[in-house]
């Protein structure tokens, strides 16, 4: 008899207990409940709090209701799981990251749209060219250009410096052509930007000329 009861006080926790995972994917911020089991039949209202600079983009997994919203509900009637997306708040134009604007010049915070827009170092680009190609807008001498071209162990070794690369950059393209004055230009190679000096190398052409082009900006 002792057997039988205890079997039916489990079976009974097992009807009446569902777990409910939480967690978020991407960005930063954090949510009001932790992953837990919940009585069978439970309503829960799940708050995601996006971190300053970030936002919430959307909620993924076993949602009721709106998944743009920042609270979402939950009914626990099984194994269940709950996603919060979060993203960078970004500039109207051209999509840079508030708070890589604040990192780089915490005055920024006050007019973030002015701060993408303007060329503060007078080096004939703007802040959000500059994010772009993963160089320093407060810095003339921080621009995207080939530093050098020469021949190593066969190959045609192309050299370049970055300053400021934020994670979200895309890729760059190694483009070539064979005249300095027309021509199509022909993608060679592709790299993702790291602070310091990147190298691409390829092979040798009897004459090429190398450009760096930002892919897939916004």
């Amino acid at each position: 008899m002792m057997q039988a009861r205890i079997m039916t006080v489990l079976e009974m926790l097992v009807v009446l207990c569902a777990g409910v995972s939480f967690s978020y994917a991407t960005g930063s911020g954090t949510l009001d409940h932790g992953s837990n089991w919940y009585p069978s039949g439970t309503n829960l209202t799940v708050s995601a709090m996006p971190e300053t600079y970030s936002k919430l983009d959307r909620w993924e997994g076993d949602t009721e209701g709106d998944i743009y919203s920042e609270t979402i509900n939950c009914t626990v009637d099984g194994s269940k799981t709950l996603t919060a997306v979060f993203v960078d708040q970004v500039t109207a134009t051209n999509a840079i990251p508030h708070r890589w604007l604040a990192e780089v010049n915490p005055d920024w915070t006050n007019d973030f749209e002015s701060a993408a827009t303007n060329d503060w170092d007078h080096d004939g680009f703007t802040t959000a060219e500059e994010y772009l190609a993963g160089t320093s807008p407060t810095n003339a001498n921080s621009f995207l250009q080939i530093a050098s071209v020469r021949i190593v162990n066969g190959k045609v070794q192309l050299d370049w410096e970055h300053a400021q690369v934020y994670s979200g950059i895309p890729p760059l393209a190694i483009q070539k052509r064979a005249s300095l004055t027309g021509g199509n230009w022909e993608n060679v190679g592709q790299l993702s930007p790291t602070n310091g000096v990147n190298t691409w190398a390829g092979s040798i052409d009897p004459q090429a000329f190398y450009r760096l082009a930002v892919t897939n900006a916004p």
